[in-house]
Protein backbone atom coordinates (compact mmCIF):
# COMPACT_ATOMS: atom_id res chain seq x y z
CA UNK A 1 0.00 0.00 0.00
CA UNK A 2 1.33 3.43 -0.94
CA UNK A 3 2.32 5.93 1.74
CA UNK A 4 3.21 9.60 1.72
CA UNK A 5 5.85 11.48 3.64
CA UNK A 6 7.15 15.04 3.80
CA UNK A 7 10.78 15.92 3.24
CA UNK A 8 11.73 18.00 6.30
CA UNK A 9 14.32 20.12 4.46
CA UNK A 10 12.19 21.30 1.53
CA UNK A 11 8.62 20.40 2.52
CA UNK A 12 8.11 18.27 -0.61
CA UNK A 13 5.55 15.47 -0.34
CA UNK A 14 6.62 12.09 -1.74
CA UNK A 15 4.69 8.93 -2.57
CA UNK A 16 6.40 5.59 -2.03
CA UNK A 17 5.69 1.87 -1.93
CA UNK A 18 7.76 -1.30 -1.79
CA UNK A 19 7.17 -3.56 -4.79
CA UNK A 20 8.86 -6.98 -4.97
CA UNK A 21 11.44 -5.85 -2.42
CA UNK A 22 12.28 -2.62 -4.23
CA UNK A 23 11.16 0.86 -3.27
CA UNK A 24 9.18 3.02 -5.67
CA UNK A 25 9.52 6.72 -4.80
CA UNK A 26 8.27 9.81 -6.63
CA UNK A 27 7.71 13.48 -5.76
CA UNK A 28 4.08 14.53 -5.87
CA UNK A 29 5.10 18.07 -6.80
CA UNK A 30 3.35 19.39 -3.68
CA UNK A 31 5.15 21.38 -0.99
CA UNK A 32 3.60 22.03 2.42
CA UNK A 33 4.75 23.73 5.63
CA UNK A 34 5.09 21.41 8.61
CA UNK A 35 1.95 22.74 10.33
CA UNK A 36 -0.19 21.71 7.34
CA UNK A 37 1.07 18.10 7.31
CA UNK A 38 0.04 15.22 9.63
CA UNK A 39 3.09 12.97 9.60
CA UNK A 40 1.40 10.23 11.65
CA UNK A 41 -1.41 9.86 9.08
CA UNK A 42 0.62 10.68 5.99
CA UNK A 43 -1.74 13.36 4.70
CA UNK A 44 -2.64 17.02 5.05
CA UNK A 45 -4.14 18.02 8.39
CA UNK A 46 -7.59 18.43 6.76
CA UNK A 47 -9.33 18.51 3.38
CA UNK A 48 -9.25 22.31 3.28
CA UNK A 49 -5.47 22.39 2.72
CA UNK A 50 -5.20 23.32 -0.95
CA UNK A 51 -2.61 23.13 -3.72
CA UNK A 52 -3.39 24.91 -7.00
CA UNK A 53 -7.03 25.21 -5.96
CA UNK A 54 -7.49 21.48 -5.26
CA UNK A 55 -7.56 19.71 -1.91
CA UNK A 56 -4.15 18.16 -1.23
CA UNK A 57 -5.73 15.03 0.21
CA UNK A 58 -7.86 14.56 -2.91
CA UNK A 59 -4.73 14.91 -5.09
CA UNK A 60 -2.86 12.37 -2.96
CA UNK A 61 -5.77 9.91 -3.27
CA UNK A 62 -5.60 10.30 -7.05
CA UNK A 63 -1.83 9.71 -7.13
CA UNK A 64 -2.27 6.65 -4.93
CA UNK A 65 -4.85 5.38 -7.42
CA UNK A 66 -2.38 5.93 -10.30
CA UNK A 67 0.27 3.89 -8.50
CA UNK A 68 -2.17 1.08 -7.69
CA UNK A 69 -3.28 0.93 -11.34
CA UNK A 70 0.34 0.96 -12.51
CA UNK A 71 1.27 -1.95 -10.23
CA UNK A 72 -1.76 -3.93 -11.45
CA UNK A 73 -0.78 -3.29 -15.07
CA UNK A 74 2.83 -4.24 -14.33
CA UNK A 75 1.65 -7.53 -12.83
CA UNK A 76 -0.30 -8.28 -15.99
CA UNK A 77 2.25 -7.17 -18.62
CA UNK A 78 5.48 -7.82 -16.76
CA UNK A 79 8.53 -5.59 -16.32
CA UNK A 80 10.75 -4.21 -13.59
CA UNK A 81 10.97 -1.05 -11.53
CA UNK A 82 11.89 1.10 -14.52
CA UNK A 83 8.71 -0.01 -16.25
CA UNK A 84 6.68 0.85 -13.12
CA UNK A 85 8.08 4.39 -13.20
CA UNK A 86 7.11 4.63 -16.89
CA UNK A 87 3.56 3.46 -16.21
CA UNK A 88 3.10 5.80 -13.25
CA UNK A 89 4.57 8.84 -15.00
CA UNK A 90 2.43 8.19 -18.08
CA UNK A 91 -0.76 7.98 -16.04
CA UNK A 92 0.07 11.08 -14.06
CA UNK A 93 0.87 12.92 -17.27
CA UNK A 94 -2.32 11.76 -18.93
CA UNK A 95 -0.51 9.96 -21.76
CA UNK A 96 -2.28 6.69 -21.20
CA UNK A 97 -6.01 6.04 -21.00
CA UNK A 98 -6.85 6.49 -17.36
CA UNK A 99 -10.58 6.59 -16.74
CA UNK A 100 -11.42 9.60 -14.57
CA UNK A 101 -14.23 7.48 -13.14
CA UNK A 102 -11.61 5.97 -10.84
CA UNK A 103 -11.57 9.13 -8.73
CA UNK A 104 -12.96 8.76 -5.21
CA UNK A 105 -16.39 10.30 -4.61
CA UNK A 106 -16.54 10.67 -0.83
CA UNK A 107 -13.43 12.91 -0.44
CA UNK A 108 -14.83 15.19 -3.14
CA UNK A 109 -18.20 15.44 -1.37
CA UNK A 110 -16.50 16.08 1.96
CA UNK A 111 -14.33 18.83 0.49
CA UNK A 112 -17.46 20.36 -1.08
CA UNK A 113 -19.51 20.58 2.12
CA UNK A 114 -16.51 21.70 4.22
CA UNK A 115 -15.96 24.57 1.79
CA UNK A 116 -19.62 25.56 2.10
CA UNK A 117 -19.35 25.52 5.90
CA UNK A 118 -16.11 27.51 5.76
CA UNK A 119 -17.95 30.11 3.64
CA UNK A 120 -20.74 30.09 6.26
CA UNK A 121 -23.28 28.75 3.74
CA UNK A 122 -26.24 27.17 5.53
CA UNK A 123 -26.55 24.53 2.78
CA UNK A 124 -23.26 23.07 4.01
CA UNK A 125 -25.12 21.38 6.88
CA UNK A 126 -27.47 19.66 4.43
CA UNK A 127 -24.55 18.28 2.39
CA UNK A 128 -22.81 17.24 5.60
CA UNK A 129 -25.89 15.21 6.57
CA UNK A 130 -25.92 13.57 3.12
CA UNK A 131 -22.22 12.71 3.54
CA UNK A 132 -22.83 11.06 6.91
CA UNK A 133 -25.70 8.96 5.56
CA UNK A 134 -23.56 7.86 2.61
CA UNK A 135 -20.71 7.11 5.00
CA UNK A 136 -23.00 4.84 7.00
CA UNK A 137 -24.30 3.19 3.83
CA UNK A 138 -20.83 2.48 2.37
CA UNK A 139 -19.57 1.29 5.78
CA UNK A 140 -15.91 2.17 5.27
CA UNK A 141 -15.77 1.52 1.50
CA UNK A 142 -14.37 4.23 -0.79
CA UNK A 143 -16.64 4.30 -3.87
CA UNK A 144 -15.46 5.84 -7.12
CA UNK A 145 -17.69 8.16 -9.11
CA UNK A 146 -18.41 5.36 -11.58
CA UNK A 147 -19.82 3.18 -8.78
CA UNK A 148 -22.63 5.65 -8.18
CA UNK A 149 -24.73 3.99 -10.85
CA UNK A 150 -28.35 2.82 -11.06
CA UNK A 151 -27.56 -0.15 -8.80
CA UNK A 152 -26.35 2.31 -6.16
CA UNK A 153 -29.46 4.44 -6.73
CA UNK A 154 -31.78 1.53 -5.95
CA UNK A 155 -29.84 0.27 -2.92
CA UNK A 156 -29.22 3.65 -1.34
CA UNK A 157 -32.86 4.61 -1.91
CA UNK A 158 -33.98 1.52 0.04
CA UNK A 159 -31.43 2.30 2.74
CA UNK A 160 -32.78 5.84 3.18
CA UNK A 161 -36.39 4.67 3.25
CA UNK A 162 -36.14 1.49 5.30
CA UNK A 163 -32.80 1.78 7.10
CA UNK A 164 -33.07 5.45 8.06
CA UNK A 165 -36.89 5.65 8.18
CA UNK A 166 -36.86 8.99 6.33
CA UNK A 167 -39.75 10.85 4.77
CA UNK A 168 -40.17 11.15 1.01
CA UNK A 169 -39.28 14.85 1.15
CA UNK A 170 -36.10 14.26 3.16
CA UNK A 171 -35.03 11.48 0.77
CA UNK A 172 -35.66 13.82 -2.14
CA UNK A 173 -33.30 16.40 -0.64
CA UNK A 174 -30.57 13.73 -0.31
CA UNK A 175 -30.85 12.93 -4.02
CA UNK A 176 -30.83 16.62 -4.84
CA UNK A 177 -27.49 17.01 -3.05
CA UNK A 178 -25.97 13.90 -4.61
CA UNK A 179 -27.07 14.82 -8.14
CA UNK A 180 -25.71 18.33 -7.73
CA UNK A 181 -22.29 17.14 -6.57
CA UNK A 182 -22.08 14.49 -9.30
CA UNK A 183 -23.05 17.11 -11.88
CA UNK A 184 -20.35 19.52 -10.68
CA UNK A 185 -17.75 16.72 -10.75
CA UNK A 186 -18.87 15.73 -14.28
CA UNK A 187 -18.39 19.29 -15.48
CA UNK A 188 -14.85 19.20 -14.04
CA UNK A 189 -14.25 15.92 -15.94
CA UNK A 190 -13.67 13.96 -12.72
CA UNK A 191 -15.89 11.23 -14.13
CA UNK A 192 -17.70 10.45 -17.37
CA UNK A 193 -20.81 8.66 -16.09
CA UNK A 194 -24.19 10.28 -16.67
CA UNK A 195 -26.20 7.76 -14.66
CA UNK A 196 -26.81 10.46 -12.06
CA UNK A 197 -29.15 12.20 -14.51
CA UNK A 198 -31.48 9.18 -14.19
CA UNK A 199 -31.71 9.44 -10.40
CA UNK A 200 -35.37 10.41 -9.96
CA UNK A 201 -36.47 12.50 -7.00
CA UNK A 202 -39.85 11.48 -5.64
CA UNK A 203 -41.59 14.36 -3.99
CA UNK A 204 -44.54 14.87 -1.73
CA UNK A 205 -46.34 18.13 -1.12
CA UNK A 206 -45.53 19.32 2.36
CA UNK A 207 -48.31 19.91 4.84
CA UNK A 208 -46.86 22.57 7.08
CA UNK A 209 -48.64 25.08 9.24
CA UNK A 210 -49.20 28.74 8.39
CA UNK A 211 -50.77 31.02 10.99
CA UNK A 212 -53.69 33.37 10.43
CA UNK A 213 -53.44 37.14 10.89
CA UNK A 214 -55.55 36.76 14.07
CA UNK A 215 -52.97 34.28 15.47
CA UNK A 216 -50.10 36.61 14.56
CA UNK A 217 -51.91 39.36 16.48
CA UNK A 218 -52.25 37.07 19.50
CA UNK A 219 -48.49 36.50 19.47
CA UNK A 220 -47.84 40.23 19.16
CA UNK A 221 -50.10 41.05 22.13
CA UNK A 222 -49.07 38.36 24.63
CA UNK A 223 -46.97 39.64 27.56
CA UNK A 224 -43.48 38.14 27.48
CA UNK A 225 -40.07 38.91 28.98
CA UNK A 226 -36.44 37.94 28.46
CA UNK A 227 -35.50 35.52 25.71
CA UNK A 228 -39.14 34.74 24.88
CA UNK A 229 -39.76 38.42 24.15
CA UNK A 230 -36.80 38.41 21.73
CA UNK A 231 -38.01 35.21 20.05
CA UNK A 232 -41.46 36.75 19.64
CA UNK A 233 -39.84 39.77 17.94
CA UNK A 234 -37.79 37.56 15.62
CA UNK A 235 -40.90 35.63 14.65
CA UNK A 236 -42.97 38.76 14.01
CA UNK A 237 -40.16 39.97 11.74
CA UNK A 238 -40.59 36.74 9.76
CA UNK A 239 -44.39 37.08 9.62
CA UNK A 240 -44.20 40.67 8.33
CA UNK A 241 -41.24 40.28 5.93
CA UNK A 242 -41.14 36.65 4.77
CA UNK A 243 -37.55 36.28 5.98
CA UNK A 244 -36.23 32.77 6.54
CA UNK A 245 -34.47 31.96 9.84
CA UNK A 246 -31.04 32.76 8.35
CA UNK A 247 -32.30 36.14 7.13
CA UNK A 248 -33.99 37.44 10.29
CA UNK A 249 -31.09 39.61 11.46
CA UNK A 250 -30.56 40.91 7.92
CA UNK A 251 -33.75 42.85 8.44
CA UNK A 252 -32.06 45.96 9.81
CA UNK A 253 -31.94 49.65 9.05
CA UNK A 254 -28.61 49.30 7.23
CA UNK A 255 -30.44 47.35 4.49
CA UNK A 256 -33.35 49.79 4.20
CA UNK A 257 -33.55 52.43 1.46
CA UNK A 258 -36.66 54.54 0.90
CA UNK A 259 -38.69 52.24 3.12
CA UNK A 260 -37.68 49.08 1.20
CA UNK A 261 -35.47 46.43 2.82
CA UNK A 262 -33.25 44.48 0.41
CA UNK A 263 -30.90 41.56 1.09
CA UNK A 264 -29.72 38.26 -0.40
CA UNK A 265 -31.03 35.01 1.01
CA UNK A 266 -28.21 32.73 2.20
CA UNK A 267 -29.68 29.46 0.97
CA UNK A 268 -30.50 30.38 -2.62
CA UNK A 269 -28.63 33.68 -3.10
CA UNK A 270 -31.95 35.15 -4.30
CA UNK A 271 -32.69 38.80 -3.57
CA UNK A 272 -35.62 39.65 -1.31
CA UNK A 273 -37.26 43.08 -1.40
CA UNK A 274 -40.11 44.18 0.85
CA UNK A 275 -41.57 47.34 2.40
CA UNK A 276 -40.94 47.89 6.08
CA UNK A 277 -44.25 47.35 7.87
CA UNK A 278 -44.98 49.66 10.84
CA UNK A 279 -44.80 46.60 13.14
CA UNK A 280 -41.30 45.83 11.82
CA UNK A 281 -40.24 49.47 12.16
CA UNK A 282 -41.36 49.45 15.79
CA UNK A 283 -39.36 46.28 16.53
CA UNK A 284 -36.22 47.66 14.86
CA UNK A 285 -36.58 50.93 16.79
CA UNK A 286 -36.75 48.87 19.99
CA UNK A 287 -33.27 47.51 19.17
CA UNK A 288 -31.81 50.76 17.75
CA UNK A 289 -32.09 49.54 14.15
CA UNK A 290 -30.30 46.20 14.51
CA UNK A 291 -31.70 43.01 15.98
CA UNK A 292 -29.54 41.25 18.61
CA UNK A 293 -27.62 38.08 17.55
CA UNK A 294 -29.98 35.14 17.22
CA UNK A 295 -29.64 31.78 18.96
CA UNK A 296 -29.37 28.41 17.17
CA UNK A 297 -32.31 27.24 15.08
CA UNK A 298 -32.91 24.38 17.53
CA UNK A 299 -33.26 26.73 20.50
CA UNK A 300 -35.31 29.16 18.41
CA UNK A 301 -37.82 26.43 17.52
CA UNK A 302 -38.03 25.33 21.15
CA UNK A 303 -38.62 28.84 22.50
CA UNK A 304 -41.02 29.69 19.66
CA UNK A 305 -43.31 26.83 20.68
CA UNK A 306 -43.31 28.25 24.21
CA UNK A 307 -44.24 31.67 22.84
CA UNK A 308 -47.11 30.21 20.80
CA UNK A 309 -48.37 28.17 23.74
CA UNK A 310 -48.47 31.29 25.92
CA UNK A 311 -50.24 33.17 23.12
CA UNK A 312 -52.84 30.36 23.05
CA UNK A 313 -52.31 29.29 19.44
CA UNK A 314 -54.69 26.38 19.90
CA UNK A 315 -56.77 24.08 17.76
CA UNK A 316 -55.74 20.88 15.99
CA UNK A 317 -53.26 20.74 13.13
CA UNK A 318 -53.41 17.52 11.09
CA UNK A 319 -50.44 16.44 9.02
CA UNK A 320 -49.78 13.47 6.74
CA UNK A 321 -46.39 12.36 5.43
CA UNK A 322 -44.91 9.24 3.85
CA UNK A 323 -42.12 7.97 6.09
CA UNK A 324 -40.31 4.67 5.88
CA UNK A 325 -42.56 3.83 2.95
CA UNK A 326 -45.75 4.21 5.05
CA UNK A 327 -48.38 6.94 5.25
CA UNK A 328 -48.29 8.47 8.70
CA UNK A 329 -50.97 10.82 10.03
CA UNK A 330 -50.36 13.03 13.04
CA UNK A 331 -52.51 15.48 14.99
CA UNK A 332 -51.07 18.15 17.25
CA UNK A 333 -52.03 21.36 18.93
CA UNK A 334 -51.21 24.20 16.53
CA UNK A 335 -48.61 25.73 18.84
CA UNK A 336 -46.65 22.47 18.77
CA UNK A 337 -46.49 22.53 14.96
CA UNK A 338 -44.91 25.99 14.74
CA UNK A 339 -41.22 26.23 13.79
CA UNK A 340 -38.85 28.76 12.20
CA UNK A 341 -40.23 27.91 8.73
CA UNK A 342 -43.74 28.91 9.82
CA UNK A 343 -43.10 32.67 9.86
CA UNK A 344 -42.04 32.87 6.22
CA UNK A 345 -44.94 30.64 5.13
CA UNK A 346 -47.37 32.69 7.23
CA UNK A 347 -46.25 35.88 5.49
CA UNK A 348 -46.75 34.42 2.01
CA UNK A 349 -50.13 32.88 2.89
CA UNK A 350 -51.50 36.08 4.41
CA UNK A 351 -50.39 38.02 1.33
CA UNK A 352 -52.20 35.59 -1.00
CA UNK A 353 -55.38 35.79 1.06
CA UNK A 354 -55.09 39.59 0.98
CA UNK A 355 -55.09 39.39 -2.85
CA UNK A 356 -51.59 40.84 -3.17
CA UNK A 357 -50.39 40.19 -6.76
CA UNK A 358 -48.42 36.94 -6.88
CA UNK A 359 -45.47 38.50 -8.72
CA UNK A 360 -45.09 41.05 -5.91
CA UNK A 361 -45.27 38.35 -3.22
CA UNK A 362 -42.54 36.40 -5.05
CA UNK A 363 -40.45 39.57 -5.24
CA UNK A 364 -40.70 39.86 -1.47
CA UNK A 365 -40.05 36.17 -0.69
CA UNK A 366 -37.33 35.77 -3.32
CA UNK A 367 -39.01 32.84 -5.11
CA UNK A 368 -37.87 32.68 -8.74
CA UNK A 369 -40.52 30.42 -10.21
CA UNK A 370 -44.27 30.11 -9.78
CA UNK A 371 -43.84 26.32 -9.45
CA UNK A 372 -41.57 26.65 -6.41
CA UNK A 373 -43.88 29.24 -4.84
CA UNK A 374 -46.90 27.01 -5.50
CA UNK A 375 -45.25 24.06 -3.73
CA UNK A 376 -44.26 26.27 -0.81
CA UNK A 377 -47.74 27.44 0.18
CA UNK A 378 -50.15 25.35 -1.95
CA UNK A 379 -50.99 28.46 -3.95
CA UNK A 380 -53.66 26.89 -6.14
CA UNK A 381 -55.48 25.43 -3.14
CA UNK A 382 -55.45 28.81 -1.38
CA UNK A 383 -56.71 30.62 -4.46
CA UNK A 384 -59.45 28.03 -4.96
CA UNK A 385 -60.66 28.42 -1.36
CA UNK A 386 -60.70 32.21 -1.75
CA UNK A 387 -62.64 32.00 -5.02
CA UNK A 388 -65.14 29.49 -3.61
CA UNK A 389 -66.07 31.88 -0.82
CA UNK A 390 -67.08 34.46 -3.42
CA UNK A 391 -69.54 32.25 -5.28
CA UNK A 392 -72.90 34.00 -4.89
CA UNK A 393 -75.00 30.82 -5.07
CA UNK A 394 -73.64 29.67 -1.66
CA UNK A 395 -74.55 32.94 0.08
Amino acid sequence: MASFYRDKNYGTIYIEQTVDGKRFRRSTGIKLPADKWDASKGKAVNNLVMDSGVSVNTTLKTKEMYLTQSIQELTTTGGGMDRLYELYDAKEGGKRTVKPTGAAFMPYLKEYYETLLLDKKSTGLSYQTTYRRLEKFFNGAEPTFSQLDMNFYEKFGRFLEQGCDLSVKTISSQWKNIKNVLGLAYDKKLHNSQDYKKFKRKDEESENIALTQAEVDLIADVKLTGHLDKVRDYFLIQCYTGAAFAGITKVNMNNVTDGICTFRREKSDDVSNFPIHPKVAAILKKYDGNLPPIMSSQKYDKYLKEVCEKAKIIGVFNKRITKGGKKIRTSNQRWKAVSSHCGRRTFATIQVLASTPINLIMLMTGHKTLASFDKYIHLRELQAKTALKDIAWFK
